[in-house]
């Protein structure tokens, strides 16, 4: 949601020029002394209007004085991964600036996007943007990918801007084959932007000395790779789940996390859950999904056994459910929904309590910073 607030006519009418062009939700306010027709009047103080936005948009646009932008935003500035993205135009539309979050809140890119709709300016002061390097945050925000050393992220940019070559390696599971070629031919350019881009399987092979710092892209932890390791974790598996009728969330939290744990498997990474309809009322697992903040899919008997691959098979479970395997099914009809997947870690049962996770392969790494 884009939050616009102009204190002109002159700027009203701009304002109105960008949110009528604009690709997502906008909304326009008027912080003036008179009635302009144009937006929303806003009666209260700029400080609340200020905290209203902060609260509910993801990019601020203010279009006046750039002190204004400042005094106004102060109060309410807590870090760069939960502020909004912040901008300032002046009323004529000649430039716009990236004032607050250019990376992590996408301002750099919306500062570009809003400067070519009102024919502006973009004024972007991130040294990486000017010098053109590899920024781990807004990389990871073009992915999806959650950035779980957060205050590893400085030191990997202050390592490129002091002209060191880190590594990045990709987990291969995570890539279908055409994923991996396309990711290779990134090699040269990455290069002059600080990275030096690696797969896993050959990362393995070719390192002998452990760099003292690199990021890692994928679903596992991957803390021996590198002395310090920022993990990059794409949002990109499925949790196949069954359960005896009864047992309590806290048996299936704690089965899941020593699945999660003994196959080195990120729980940031898990985004939807997966099991058989006869389970769909079941307390314990709907808490469970719940509380881990995966939203569940349930799939019948009929549909599971009509899955392609190879399971583990049980006679006692197709006797119950009417299908040989719920949680590797599951985790593969689930993943094959999202366009294409595969089972990555098959069954791991204890006390009642079955889990298996399904990748989704095939979605496109986007590397350009423009939009």
């Amino acid at each position: 949601m884009l939050y616009i607030i102009g204190f002109t006519k002159k700027g009203m009418e701009l304002g109105s020029k960008i949110k009528n062009k604009f690709d997502f939700n906008a909304r326009l306010f008027q912080k003036t002394s008179q009635e302009m027709g144009i937006g929303e009047r806003f009666f209260g103080t700029l400080h609340q209007w200020t905290e209203s936005a902060f609260l509910n948009a993801d990019i601020i646009l203010f279009i006046g004085a750039c002190g204004i932008a400042v005094r106004s935003i102060a109060p309410f500035l807590k870090d760069k991964w939960n502020d909004p993205a912040v901008l300032v135009m002046d009323e004529g539309g000649e430039f716009c600036i990236s004032l607050l979050s250019g990376h992590a809140g996408g301002g750099n890119k919306w500062c570009r996007k809003i400067a070519g709709i009102a024919e502006a300016c973009p004024v972007v002061t991130t040294a990486t943007d000017i010098r053109e390097k590899f920024s781990v945050d807004v990389f990871a925000l073009d992915n999806g990918f959650y950035i779980k050393e957060r205050v590893l992220a400085k030191e990997v940019s202050s390592s490129i801007l002091a002209g060191e070559i880190l590594p990045l390696v990709f987990g291969d599971e995570i890539l279908t084959e055409e994923g991996k070629t396309e990711i290779l031919k990134r090699r040269e350019v990455l290069l002059s932007q600080g990275i030096s881009l690696f797969l896993e399987s050959e990362f393995l092979k070719e390192k002998k000395e452990k760099d003292k710092l690199g990021i890692y892209a994928g679903v596992r932890h991957r803390e021996f790779l590198f002395e310090k390791t920022l993990h990059l974790i794409p949002k990109s598996l499925i949790l196949g789940l069954g359960c005896k009728k009864g047992t309590e969330e806290t048996v299936i939290k704690s089965r899941v996390e020593e699945f999660c744990r003994k196959k080195e498997l990120c729980r940031e990474a898990f985004f939807m859950a997966a099991t058989i309809d006869m389970k769909k009322e079941e307390p314990g697992l709907l808490a469970f999904a719940e509380n881990f903040g995966l939203s569940l899919k349930t799939y019948s008997s009929e549909h599971l056994s009509k899955i392609l691959g190879e399971f583990s098979s049980s006679s006692f479970v197709k006797q119950v459910t009417g299908v040989d395997n719920v949680c590797e099914r599951s985790a593969l009809a689930c993943a094959m929904d999202q366009g294409n997947g595969a089972v990555l870690e098959g069954k791991y049962s204890g006390d009642g309590v079955t889990a298996a996770a399904a990748v989704v392969l095939g979605k496109e790494i986007i590397w350009d910073r423009s939009m």
